[in-house]
C-alpha cells in the first residue's frame, strides 16, 4: 500500500516557555525554545530553535490549559526572528507557519494519568 510522504512530520520534544507575547495578534501566543533543535530541510536547510505556540479566539484553548488540564492544542510557527522576544508583539514577516501540534507538560503524564485528565 502506498504511504503519504509528502508532509514534514516531527518526533516530541522538550521544549520550555522563554517568553510570553503580551499583545499577540491572535488571543494568546508564547515562545518554546526546542531541546535538541530539530533540522528542517525546507526551504533551506536550517535548525528550529524557537516555536510560537499561537491560540486562537474561537479556541477554548490556551496555555494555562495544559497545565491545568494536561493537555492543550495549538498553531506552530517558527520564529525566524530572536529580536522579536523582546518585543510586546510579532509580525506576519517574523514567523512562518509550521503546523499545529498537541502541548503536554513536561514530564508528559502517563497513559492512566491523561484518563483522570481527560475524565475518561
Amino acid at each position: 500500500m502506498d504511504e503519504d510522504r509528502s508532509v514534514t512530520t516531527f518526533s516530541p520534544r522538550k521544549a520550555r516557555i522563554v517568553y510570553r507575547f503580551a499583545k499577540p495578534p491572535r488571543k494568546e501566543a508564547v515562545v518554546a525554545e526546542l531541546i535538541p533543535r530539530p533540522w528542517v530541510i525546507f526551504p533551506f536547510p536550517h535548525r528550529i530553535r524557537y516555536v510560537v505556540l499561537q491560540y486562537d479566539f474561537h479556541d477554548q484553548e490556551a496555555i494555562s490549559k495544559t497545565y491545568a488540564e494536561g493537555h492543550s492544542y495549538a498553531e506552530c510557527l517558527e520564529l525566524r526572528r530572536a529580536e522579536v522576544l523582546g518585543t510586546e508583539t510579532f509580525a506576519g514577516r517574523d514567523v512562518s507557519r509550521l503546523g499545529f501540534a498537541s502541548v503536554y507538560p513536561w514530564p508528559k503524564p502517563t497513559p492512566d494519568e491523561m484518563r483522570k485528565l481527560l475524565g475518561r
